[in-house]
């Protein structure tokens, strides 16, 4: 998808070079520089030089393009993708790491919430402060994405300026809201017992009573403690910043809730996106929220230990899920995979207020990732499956005027749990 994109907007920029001066500066240096190493490598002999459309498509990667999905092997395969997209000979692979990502695309919270539960209207320094980090990430963010990454020492300083300047900062502010996605998921949780303890209705058995008495016992101390977070937040911030009273402890479930549920915070990601208080987030989002369902899947579990299981009529399924669950690691696995899907449905329920109703829930509805755009009526396309480059071009044709209106676009792949 990414890579479409890209297609589509080298092509929007190919037509509005000898309009945009800004643009045809920056494709005459960096062409002069890639030559210039062609030269010095000995191929310009040889009559290679730079490809125009192939250039534009490098200095369109670091600055339009971002990306998020669940799966680490998916991100990978994006970065490998564009990079053979972007190939130019003589040139390294551009560094993009910090624009393609892992992570819940539909797991965040706002800037905006944590700085208003910090703030209050007393001019907390905590909340100054995460303001003030949040420029300073913008500002690191924009000076790596004018690094052109024409050359190895390019690449290196990039690697550098992610590493040793916006990572340790990110990974520091990003633990004020995720401290707030931890609390959201508790109480995702702690609804998700309750539901199941009152799903076990009179019971008689002793097992019975004993797992509706540990759902209840467990529901009750996950809102406890969840309801606790919110209210004591500024406390618990707090401590983060300072390293003080219960600090360890709260950064342990951070780090616990982030790495089961990918906790994805956009406006820190991709900090330079969300900056700017008059045009701030993305132009356009093309991705596949799971507004089909995100429950858990019997046939998706047990085809994984019998590949017959999806063709075997209902009496042989009931028998392979019985042989199959017969076993400690397979039952333990499947009742684990299905409650933290039923405890990440009700997160959903919370973030995305349109998707609750009868059902399990799980139809996740675009309209909300509309906090992500730039303008109400920029484009949000979604539930997309081979969308190839004519596709894409009718839709993004639709919205022509924004090729007139503004100098660049953003996108991002929004793909999450599918």
């Amino acid at each position: 998808m990414l890579v479409e994109a890209l297609r589509y907007l080298t092509q929007i920029a190919v037509g509005r070079l000898e309009s945009d001066k800004k643009l045809k500066s920056i494709l005459e240096e960096e062409k002069q520089r890639i030559n210039s190493t062609l030269e010095e490598m000995g191929l310009a002999k040889l009559g290679i030089e730079a490809d125009e459309v192939a250039i534009l498509k490098r200095i369109l990667l670091k600055r339009a393009l971002y990306g998020v999905d669940i799966q680490p092997f998916a991100a990978e395969l994006a970065k490998l993708s564009l990079w053979i997209e972007t190939f130019v000979f003589g040139t390294p692979l551009s560094f993009i790491e910090h624009h393609l990502k892992t992570g819940n695309a539909l797991a965040w919270r706002p800037m905006a919430r944590a700085r208003k539960a910090l703030d209050a209207g007393q001019g907390n320094p905590l909340a100054r402060s995460i303001s003030q980090k949040f420029r300073q990430l913008a500002d690191v963010f924009r000076k790596l994405n004018a690094l052109r990454d024409t050359t190895a020492a390019d690449v290196t300083e990039s690697k550098n300026i992610y590493r040793k300047e916006i990572k340790p900062m990110l990974d520091e502010t990003k633990n004020y809201l995720d401290l707030m996605n931890a609390a959201d998921i508790l109480l995702a949780g702690s609804a998700t017992d309750k539901a199941l303890a009152d799903k076990i209705k009179s019971p008689v058995a002793a097992a019975d009573k004993a797992r509706k008495a540990a759902f209840q016992k467990s529901a009750a101390e996950k809102k406890e403690r969840g309801k606790a977070l919110l209210e004591l937040y500024e406390v618990r911030a707090q401590e983060l910043a300072d390293r003080t009273g219960a600090w360890e402890e709260t950064l342990q479930l951070i780090r616990e809730k982030r790495e089961r549920r990918g906790f994805f915070n956009w406006s820190l990601e991709f900090p330079e996106v969300f900056a700017s208080p008059d045009d701030k987030g993305f132009h356009i989002i093309i991705g596949n929220p799971p507004w089909d369902k995100t429950k858990f899947s019997d046939p998706d579990f047990f085809s994984q230990y019998r590949s017959n299981y999806r063709s075997a009529d209902n009496a042989g399924k009931d028998r392979i899920a019985a042989e199959l669950l017969a076993k400690p690691f397979i039952r333990e696995r499947y009742e684990k995979q299905g409650y933290n899907i039923r405890v990440i449905n009700e997160y959903y329920k919370e973030r995305f207020p349109l998707s609750r109703g009868a059902g399990d829930g799980s139809k996740i509805k675009t309209p909300k990732i509309a906090d992500l755009t730039r303008r109400e009526n920029d484009l949000i396309v979604t539930k997309l499956y081979g969308l190839n480059l004519r596709d894409l071009e009718i839709i993004l044709n639709t919205f022509k005027v924004m090729n007139e209106k503004y100098p660049g676009y953003g996108a991002a792949l929004l793909e999450s749990m599918k």
